[in-house]
């Protein structure tokens, strides 16, 4: 398969596999310029662009196990690149509710209190009679 820049006719100075294969990183060879290209395995077909600082790139590599990139710039800056996820905790209870700030919780009194299970069945027995 061949993965190239057909607008702009892009020289490579480093191509990497994701970790699972799916993908093929192609770092630029362009002085000054910080681009680097993703596409997809299977079709050849370009995923994304993404650029940097105006400095060249020496060197890229994928993460082995996360959706994570490492890149290292002409004047030794190491960038991170990774997906921006929204976290979303809503899902985790049906009564879960999301909180914009913090809010301060009055507990009950005897909320978490110990209470043996044996004066507990006692006080139902008693309440029952």
């Amino acid at each position: 398969r061949e993965f190239l820049d057909k607008v702009d006719t892009t020289k490579w100075r480093r191509c990497v596999f994701s970790s699972e294969g799916n993908y093929v990183l192609g770092a630029t060879a362009e002085k000054g310029e910080h681009h680097m290209h993703v596409w997809n395995r299977d079709n050849g077909q370009l995923v994304r662009k993404l650029s940097g600082p105006k400095e060249s790139v020496l060197d890229v590599h994928w993460h082995p196990s996360r959706a994570v990139l490492v890149s290292c710039s002409g004047s030794g800056r190491v960038l991170v690149w990774s997906k921006v996820c929204a976290e979303n905790y809503s899902a985790f209870a049906p009564n879960f509710k999301e909180l914009e700030e913090n809010e301060e919780y009055v507990e009950r009194e005897d909320e978490f209190d110990i209470i043996d299970e044996r004066e507990v069945v006692k006080k139902k027995q008693e309440e029952e009679e």
